[in-house]
């Protein structure tokens, strides 16, 4: 392979990352100083510690024409190609295998390309992550250093998936999980604060509303799962969602009145799913409750252990997707509209569901597969 001088680069691929290189060259700057000399009769810009790399490690000396004095501090000298050549060979050598655990994946690293190496553009990390498999659909809340706020943007994104969940019939369970220590710590305050008017505030709790009703209007059942801290709008969440698992190391609190104000919004979930007096004092005093006391007032179905988590859910998971769809749809929608009516109106709508459903193909299916002492086969109609 002939190599020129011409087609060296202005600088290596690693620039700016000499402490990457050795130990020894941490005590240079972050950028070591470069200076312009002559390679292959022309001036072009080199580092100044290259001698003192290829001395130190490979226990090799340039020759004379590459010892690098620059030049406007001394004569001009003409280097030896070879000798360059090797010179940066063993520099690019050392960083890609001093680089191969970091950076195996990358096509950069490979020694055979590191002359014309690029660096791939990273790309933003989506707030909401969706992994479909076997019927369930997971949405996972991926903001861990901002403790999985409910942002405009995250709200936006949820409301997304959700629309696109609803019309989707391999799609028998959804679950809500989140990255990093919180499960969700409510609104995020500080975009909030920025925008002091009635109309933005207004809009934001109006798309929080829509989204929690989205989760209720879904004819799949949605699990939460809960891993850490639920607070305020995060709570509510948790209390929105059919059903909810908790690590022992979760947390609960709707703690508005800590910062001045009353969580008006999550107390429509959380009020509907504990005792009334349990809830109210949850809103006032805003302090926390551990899992087992969630699981005691009805906020969460099952508390596990950290590591046992999974496969709590997925045991409750498994007792759902073997159910007929089309039942559990209609029956999810029957249980929240017969909560707002009266008693008498309450049992007026399940009588007239009941005669329904004992229409529906799947009933009649399920009905004579029980007689028969079979395992039934669900159309989901």
């Amino acid at each position: 392979v002939h190599i020129s001088a011409d087609s060296w680069p202005m600088e290596p691929p690693w620039a700016g990352e000499p402490s990457k290189i050795c130990p020894r060259t941490a005590e240079f700057s972050p950028r070591p100083p470069k200076s312009d000399r002559l390679l292959g009769g022309k001036i072009q810009t080199v580092w100044s510690d290259d001698q003192r790399f290829v001395d130190t490690y490979y226990r090799r000396s340039c020759r004379p024409g590459f010892s690098g004095i620059p030049v406007e501090n001394g004569p001009l000298a003409q280097p030896d190609v070879r000798t360059v050549a090797r010179t940066w060979f063993y520099r690019a050598s050392h960083y890609v295998y001093s680089e191969r655990y970091k950076r195996r994946t990358d096509p950069a690293c490979r020694p055979w390309d590191i002359m014309n190496a690029t660096v791939s553009t990273p790309t933003v990390t989506d707030i909401l992550l969706r992994v479909d498999h076997d019927g369930v659909a997971t949405l996972t809340l991926n903001l861990p250093k901002q403790y999985n706020v409910l942002s405009r943007a995250m709200l936006a994104r949820l409301q997304e998936e959700l629309d696109s969940i609803a019309g989707d019939r391999s799609v028998r369970v959804v679950v809500i999980a989140a990255n990093g220590k919180a499960f969700c710590a409510g609104h995020n305050l500080k975009e909030m604060r920025a925008h002091p008017d009635k109309a933005f505030q207004k809009g934001l709790f109006d798309q929080c509303s829509t989204m929690m009703m989205s989760l209720v209007r879904l004819p799949q059942p949605v699990i939460a799962r809960v891993q850490g801290i639920a607070t305020a709008a995060g709570c509510q969440l948790v209390a929105t969602c059919d059903l909810a698992v908790a690590s022992s190391e979760a947390r609960f609190a709707v703690s508005g009145t800590t910062v001045g104000l009353f969580c008006g919004t999550p107390s429509v979930a959380l009020s509907r799913n504990i005792p009334r007096k349990q809830a109210m004092e949850m809103l006032i005093t805003g302090e926390f409750i551990n899992a087992q006391t969630a699981l005691a007032r009805g906020l969460v179905n099952r508390v596990a252990p950290p590591d046992q988590l999974d496969a709590v859910l997925q045991q409750l998971i498994d007792n759902i997707v073997n159910k007929s769809m089309a039942v559990l749809g209609a029956g999810k929608q029957l249980f929240y509209r017969q909560l707002e009516a009266g008693l008498s109106g309450a049992y007026e709508q399940a009588s007239e569901f009941m005669a329904c459903s004992m229409l529906t193909h799947d009933a009649g299916e399920g009905i004579d597969a029980f007689i028969a002492k079979r395992k039934p086969h669900w159309d989901d109609r």
